[in-house]
């Protein structure tokens, strides 16, 4: 929380919402978000400190398209995976050309984020892995999408995570990005005191 890089301290300069997907083996996702700085909302820290599962995937929000609301915070979720992204895409045509009908009736909000997502989406559906567990075809899945996207003139910036659960793909363009990974076996504090 106090941390220099912590979710909560950032959220000064990107104060549009936040959002928290926490996955638990066999359960679906469990999402959390909200519209208020997630440093200044008590219920933020309350998902944040008491979480536990297999993959947790957090996001807060500097709005560049779409107002501030809960539809246009991230994570977004669409079957067994939740999405995340950081930066702004300036291609939207390509890519709502490139969205199947049913991917772009899934979008309830006005993000380009969101239809980056089923962008992405419409290419796992198309290549009959949008159901499947993760695997090298997934991989090699988004590669393809990652260069496709990349290769547009004045694209700008994509940074994302995308997670089913099982495994989350991280990739970084035009933006920093940071991971944190723990193992079952990392010693993690399970209880935390604040005085604030």
């Amino acid at each position: 929380k106090e941390a220099p890089r912590s979710l909560a301290t950032l959220s000064h300069q990107h104060q549009d919402g936040w959002g928290i997907a926490i996955y638990s083996e066999g359960d679906d996702w469990a999402i959390h978000k909200g519209v208020e700085r997630a440093g200044d909302d008590p219920r933020f820290h309350s998902v944040a400190i008491g979480s536990r599962g297999r993959m947790l995937v957090a996001h807060i929000r500097k709005k560049t398209v779409g107002p501030t609301s809960l539809e246009n915070t991230h994570p977004f979720v669409r079957g067994q995976w939740i999405f995340a992204h950081n930066g702004t895409l300036n291609d939207l045509t390509y890519l709502r050309s490139r969205t199947s009908p049913e991917r772009a009736a899934e979008i309830v909000g006005q993000t380009d984020s969101e239809l980056l997502f089923a962008f992405f989406m419409t290419e796992l559906d198309r290549r009959g892995l949008s159901a499947a567990p993760a695997s090298e075809a997934t991989d090699r899945a988004l590669s393809d999408l990652v260069k496709e996207v990349a290769a547009l003139p004045n694209i700008g910036a994509f940074n994302f995570l995308l997670s089913n659960g099982t495994v989350c793909y991280a990739h970084r363009f035009g933006r920093t990005l940071f991971v944190l990974e723990r193992g079952p076996h990392d010693e993690v504090r399970e209880r935390r005191a604040s005085e604030s």
